[in-house]
């Protein structure tokens, strides 16, 4: 097996929309090359992971030089990436993420292992919540790398299926040639994942988000012995009388029920078995204006100062659906604040 790592001088992604549900977790891109398409009969043979942050990235790919090195260079990533909250994947939760579980699980030692980061699927962003695919002619990352003007950054020449060919012709040959052409593919792959990010640009950030999901993780300051220590947000709804919640515990879940009363009568259901979380907060209902779904921050105690950016928030009322339109940054912004204070500020 082989780790080689590498420095770049790429930055972390930012954006008032990603770094709302983002700012605070790790992320790191990935990408992985296989023998196939089928993971009950093909092999991963190299993995990329490049560790992003604000003062540089370093790039680690772990290449298997023989088939019998799956299960190493899988180990070596999980090592490499246990801090890691989010993967930025290109249609990894159809291919990347199952492919990997299924190989993982082929093994005693990493049977029972998940891959319990958070996929950020750029294709899933884009092909549902951007208007790319009305005019592009396929959404493939090299296509929409193109339309971003990042062609020219990539160095590699060769597709996924050449790789795989190249790989077979390595075990043969073991020329280091041949062996550079693979290790430049993936490269480039993860390489340019990060520099497609300003993509989100162009989607709709905040619907994908409240549609597809986002994770949380207990910030500095909350209790210690509050669990658990991240989660991800499954589905959000909104009716007339409730916010409803639900969503997994990661790592390591707790069993609560919480029932509030007085000014905040929420509940909130945790499960350590299923790893579920369920919570339920009513909503102000108006008397003259049914067709607003209104949250009051005030008997929750959450800070009013960074709603105010948004129009229709007042005197500590937060207008998160008018009728059928969902104000989506403010309903994923007041989510987020309602399960940090539901979640770890509760015991």
């Amino acid at each position: 097996m082989k780790h080689l790592i590498y420095e770049s001088d790429e930055k972390a992604y930012h954006s008032k929309a990603f770094d709302l549900c983002f700012g605070d977790l790790s992320t790191g891109s990935f990408d992985i090359e296989t023998t196939g398409l089928s993971p009950a009969r093909s092999y991963v043979i190299l993995i990329g992971f490049m560790e992003l942050s604000d003062e540089g990235c370093r790039l680690h790919q772990f290449f298997a030089e023989n088939l019998s090195e799956e299960e190493d260079i899988i180990r070596a990533f999980l090592d490499v990436a246990k801090d890691t909250d989010v993967l930025l994947t290109y249609n990894g939760r159809t291919f990347d993420i199952p492919f990997m579980e299924k190989r993982m699980s082929m093994y005693p030692a990493l049977a029972d292992e998940k891959l319990r980061f958070y996929d950020l699927d750029m294709y899933t962003v884009i092909s549902r919540f951007s208007p790319l695919k009305s005019f592009l002619p396929n959404l493939k990352q090299k296509t929409v790398e193109s339309f971003l003007g990042l062609w020219t950054s990539r160095e590699d020449e060769i597709s996924g299926a050449e790789s795989v060919d190249l790989y077979f012709r390595y075990l043969s040959d073991r020329d280091p040639e041949t062996e550079e052409l693979i290790l430049c593919h993936n490269r480039d792959d993860v390489l340019q994942l990060a520099r497609l990010m300003q993509v989100l640009r162009k989607t709709d950030f905040h619907k994908a988000m409240y549609d597809m999901g986002f994770p949380m993780k207990r910030l500095p300051g909350a209790p210690h012995d509050a669990l658990p220590e991240s989660i991800v947000v499954n589905k959000i709804s909104i009716t007339p009388q409730h916010l409803e919640v639900y969503g997994k515990q990661q790592y390591n879940g707790t069993t609560r029920m919480i029932f509030e009363s007085g000014e905040t009568p929420y509940t909130l259901g945790m499960d350590s078995v299923d790893m579920d979380f369920h919570a339920s907060l009513p909503l102000v209902v108006h008397e003259n204006m049914k067709n607003l779904f209104i949250a009051d921050l005030r008997p929750l105690g959450i800070e009013e100062e960074p709603f105010a950016v948004y129009p229709q928030f007042s005197d500590g009322l937060l207008v998160l659906q008018n009728g059928n339109d969902i104000y989506y940054p403010q309903a994923v912004h007041f989510v987020r604040e309602f399960l940090n204070k539901a979640i770890w500020n509760n015991k």
